[in-house]
């Protein structure tokens, strides 16, 4: 099983934007505050995607929204710092239905501006 180790030596800069770039079948988007639905869009067409955002805030409103989410690694940080999160559509459930659901002005409080998308399935 992969380490956070084995990533950080494998990627000398630290840096997650710079793996994704890398991996073949990702669309690497820079995204300005209100153009946030050009992921929504890419989620409902069965991609997955990996986006940035603020640890602090993405940390605080995990904490208020899902109090029983508790990660056995730890929190992410109590610095405005950013993070990456796995979005996807979870086959189980229809798209009104998902287990987690963000908001569009929590999303925007969290949201570093950086995503990178899968090809459609």
């Amino acid at each position: 099983m992969p380490t956070e180790q084995a990533f950080l030596a494998a990627n000398p800069l630290h840096d997650p934007m710079f793996v994704c770039r890398q991996l073949p079948g990702i669309r690497a988007m820079s995204l300005a505050v209100g153009s946030e639905r050009e992921i929504v869009v890419a989620l409902l067409s069965g991609s997955i995607a990996a986006v940035t955002v603020v640890s602090l805030h993405y940390e605080q409103w995990l904490r208020r929204r899902y109090p029983e989410l508790v990660s056995p690694h730890g929190g992410l940080g109590a610095t405005l710092g950013l993070h990456m999160v796995v979005l996807l559509l979870d086959p189980f459930f229809d798209a009104a239905g998902q287990p987690l659901r963000i908001g569009d002005d929590e999303f925007v409080s969290c949201f570093g501006g950086h995503a990178f998308v899968t090809s459609p399935s």
